[in-house]
């Protein structure tokens, strides 16, 4: 199966199962759908050229014990998440996200359960005002009835995929939304920062969050 087909039928169906009016826009087939929380885009075919993995390299660990107050922990917290693409629009595709204050993060988003719809991340504050970066793994799932992939008995399964999200996030000042730039790549194999997996397609979305707090007056 070409590279580009692979995407298509992995990574792009977010939206385009649940939205199908986006997936004829995009001139993505109807029944192509992504794995666990990757982004709802469409991913051009992995190159030569692809992005330097050392570009979006994980963490290793925390720098320095991190502060439970202060300007620096303006994303620690619970997120309602909307997806756009890179002119800041919309997609119409949401998830809920966790930020704790050990840098680390927790998503769930509106993808069926047997594909894969709670993912985790690492997190670090990063110099020069409210700007974090975050780094996001996640592998994919067969489930013949949403991406044709397996059968009724392999649902669930793991079906050699994985890729990871990397986004740039800035906080706004008053703390209760933020903006992101984001970049995601596929790859064949379980280590999706292995600098000689296989790229399979990569591309640039964006995330806008608001920030979920306790509104007394919804309490009995």
């Amino acid at each position: 199966m070409p590279a580009g087909s692979l995407v298509l039928r992995c990574k792009a169906a977010t939206v385009a199962l649940a939205f199908p009016a986006f997936a004829i826009m995009l001139g993505m087939p109807g029944q192509v759908r992504a794995g666990c929380a990757p982004p709802p885009i469409v991913l051009s075919p992995g190159t030569a050229q692809s992005k330097s993995q050392q570009g979006a390299a994980m963490p290793q660990g925390l720098e320095a014990p991190v502060e439970h107050s202060g300007p620096g922990q303006k994303l620690v917290g619970l997120w309602e998440d909307s997806y756009t693409d890179t002119n800041g629009n919309p997609i119409n595709f949401y998830q809920f996200e966790l930020y704790h204050d050990d840098q680390t993060e927790l998503e769930v988003d509106q993808s069926p359960i047997l594909t894969g719809n709670v993912c985790l991340g690492t997190w670090k504050k990063l110099q020069g005002g409210s700007t974090y970066g975050l780094v996001h793994p996640y592998f994919f799932f067969q489930d013949v009835n949403t991406n044709g992939e397996g059968s009724e008995n392999t649902e669930g399964q793991w079906d050699g995929n994985s890729g990871f999200y990397a986004c740039t996030i800035t906080v706004a000042k008053d703390g209760n939304s933020f903006q992101s730039k984001c970049h995601a790549k596929t790859v064949v194999g379980a280590d999706p920062f292995s600098s000689s997996a296989t790229v399979l397609g990569e591309g640039d979305f964006g995330i806008q969050g608001k920030r979920i707090g306790l509104d007394q007056t919804l309490l009995p």
